[in-house]
Order: C-alpha cells, then sequence, then structure tokens
C-alpha cells in the first residue's frame, strides 16, 4: 500500500478511485468545491464547541493536498483535502468543506483498513507538520457500517455525532414517490398555477441571464449574502454538467429558483430563493418536485434535501431551522442517518 498525493481532482487516481466510490456526493466535485470556496458551510447544527473558529467566514486560502492510498490492485482510499489558512489559523479541509472520504466500494476489509491507517498517519503528520486545527469529516455509514477511518479516529480519542439526512430514493415511480409526499403537497401538485411553468437549466442551456436571474432572487430573499464571483462560480457548475437549476416561471417571471449539484449517482437541494411577494404559494415545493423528476430521468439514485433536525436534539436552534426541517419532511422518503467524525483536538471555542 502506498500513498499517492494528487493536487488535481482529475488526475487519473482520484477519477478511478471517485468511480468506484459508493456515494459520489455531489458537493464534492471539482467545479462545485471551486464554487464553494466563498461560502463555507455553517454547521448550525453542530454544538458550538465542535464547530470550526473559521465557519461561516467567506475567502481563506487553500492548498491542494488530496492523497489516495492504493496497493497493487488499484486506489482503495482517498480524501479530498486542502491545507486551508483561514483567521490565522490553519485546517485541513475540503475547500473550506468537512473533508470527504472516497472507497472503493468492491475493496474487501484487509485492503480497506490497511488504506485508511495509512490515510490517518499521513493526517496526523500532516496536522503536526502545519500546526493545524482537529479536522472533521463525514461518515456516510455505507452499508450500514462505520468506515475503517472512523474506526482509527475513534481509537485515537475522537468522537462521532450522528446526524440525519432526508433522503427520496429515486428508484420508485413517480407516482409512488408522490404519494409518500403530506397531503397538502399532493393537493398542491393536482392543482396546477394558472400561468405556471418550471424550466430545468443544464449544462447546454445556462446563459449569464440564468446567473442574473438566481442572484436577483437570492438578494431579494436575503440579501447580497456572497460576492459576484460565487453567482459565477455557480453557473460554471451548471455549465461543467456538475449542476442543473430549476426556475419556476409566473407569466413567463422568474418568481422562484432551486440549485442541485447532481453526480451520476446522488442528486442535491443546496439552495433556492423566490420571489417573496409569492410568499406561501408553494413554490420551493414546485421547484423541488420538477428536480425530483428530472434528477431520476437523468438516473440519479437518490436526492439528498438536507440535514433533518428534531426538536428534542436541537431544542436550542433558531425556529427557522425546524421549519426547514419540516418543509423537508414533507416529501416523505427516508431519513438516513450518518456521522460527523472529528478527529482528537477539534473540539474548541468558536
Amino acid at each position: 500500500m502506498r500513498l499517492i498525493a494528487a493536487t488535481d481532482l482529475t488526475s487519473p487516481a482520484w477519477s478511478g478511485l471517485w468511480a468506484a466510490d459508493a456515494c459520489r456526493h455531489p458537493m464534492y466535485q471539482p467545479a462545485e468545491l471551486r464554487a464553494g470556496m466563498g461560502r463555507r458551510p455553517s454547521l448550525y447544527y453542530l454544538p458550538a464547541q465542535l464547530r470550526p473558529a473559521a465557519a461561516g467566514r467567506a475567502g481563506g486560502e487553500f492548498s491542494p493536498a488530496h492523497l489516495v492510498a492504493a496497493d497493487a490492485d488499484g486506489p482503495v482510499m482517498g480524501v479530498v483535502m486542502t491545507i486551508e489558512r483561514n483567521g490565522g489559523q490553519t485546517y485541513l479541509s475540503s475547500f473550506g468543506r468537512p473533508l470527504y472520504i472516497a472507497a472503493d466500494a468492491t475493496a474487501g476489509p484487509l485492503r480497506r483498513r490497511a488504506a485508511a491507517r495509512l490515510l490517518h498517519d499521513r493526517l496526523e503528520e500532516l496536522r503536526c507538520e502545519h500546526g493545524a486545527q482537529g479536522y472533521h469529516f463525514r461518515d456516510f455509514l455505507t452499508g450500514g457500517h462505520q468506515s475503517e477511518l472512523t474506526e482509527l479516529v475513534l481509537r485515537a480519542g475522537g468522537q462521532a455525532l450522528p446526524y440525519f439526512v432526508q433522503l427520496i430514493d429515486l428508484s420508485r415511480p413517480l407516482d409512488e414517490i408522490s404519494g409518500g409526499f403530506r397531503k397538502s403537497l399532493r393537493y398542491l401538485l393536482r392543482h396546477h398555477r394558472d400561468g405556471y411553468s418550471a424550466e430545468v437549466v443544464t449544462a447546454g442551456d445556462v446563459t449569464g441571464e440564468h446567473v442574473k436571474a438566481f442572484h436577483g432572487l437570492h438578494v431579494g430573499a436575503f440579501g447580497e449574502t456572497r460576492p459576484w464571483a460565487a453567482w459565477e462560480a455557480m453557473g460554471d457548475c451548471v455549465r461543467s454538467g456538475e449542476a442543473f437549476w430549476v426556475f419556476g416561471c409566473q407569466d413567463g417571471e422568474f418568481v422562484s429558483a432551486g440549485y442541485f449539484p447532481c453526480s451520476d449517482i446522488c442528486c442535491c437541494y443546496a439552495s433556492a430563493a423566490n420571489d417573496r411577494a409569492q410568499y406561501g404559494a408553494g413554490l420551493s415545493h414546485l421547484v423541488l418536485w420538477r428536480a425530483i423528476e428530472h434528477a431520476q430521468q437523468q438516473g440519479c439514485r437518490s436526492l439528498e434535501l438536507g440535514e433533518r433536525l428534531y426538536p428534542g436534539q436541537h431544542a436550542g436552534l433558531d425556529a427557522k431551522f425546524h421549519s426547514i426541517a419540516h418543509f423537508k419532511a414533507g416529501f416523505g422518503g427516508d431519513v438516513a442517518v450518518r456521522l460527523d467524525v472529528f478527529s482528537a483536538g477539534a473540539a474548541g471555542p468558536t
């Protein structure tokens, strides 16, 4: 077993591993990672002591240091990683996001354990070398089991917390999927709005006007939250085929939009915005339903709506987050359990 350093996620070693990974999460594709450098996830659902000090800050400097552990039979496990310098601190992150661990789903346990040991040792070496904070990654519990790297991190004094995501199984027929929706949502889908249409924008369709339209809706709903370059980068993700937009149009005017990063097997509901004058009209529901249809047509196996919150676990969070969770629950589907994994030393003041 040996380590291969990859500064480019299009390298043969990483591309081969990505193709064999069981998750292929769309938020960790090359164009989406470049776009995400300007918008760190808030990780609002984590306990305050586990949120990194840089959480919520835009910017930072990122030096790619991706790793692939491979043996004579090929790549086995790897990590999307950058050395991030942000706010006077250094982090091991995936361009500001939690580290992403990819693994060959067909590799046997002996190969995976050997690869995990090599990666864990190198991560600890890099922490010391750069004076970095403890690192954080997501374990997707593939096959219902924690990863070999999670096992090593926990044995070395780290910790793991479960989190929940709402998933829609796209292998089922559309009528079966919609049959699991909340009653009010099923009513909305049956009673079409006069003058309304939903437009899917993919790589071959996107123009600068679409970028401006999404930006305008988002600013109208939330204010200016990111630099213009970040919106252009989002357009680049669509142009690259790593994402698509759905625009809701009322009488020819854009009134809602959703942005959906998409790999060959998984789609993700990343962000949305609506014309506030249309509040209560179910625009987000209609956009998401059109995205479900399109993702299924593209061959995706699942659509991830994002984190699900439960009152007893997150009683201290703002009511708006629980309202968003209620919205997601209306689409039925499954709730999957995953793990936020933190190395020793990751906890600390925000």
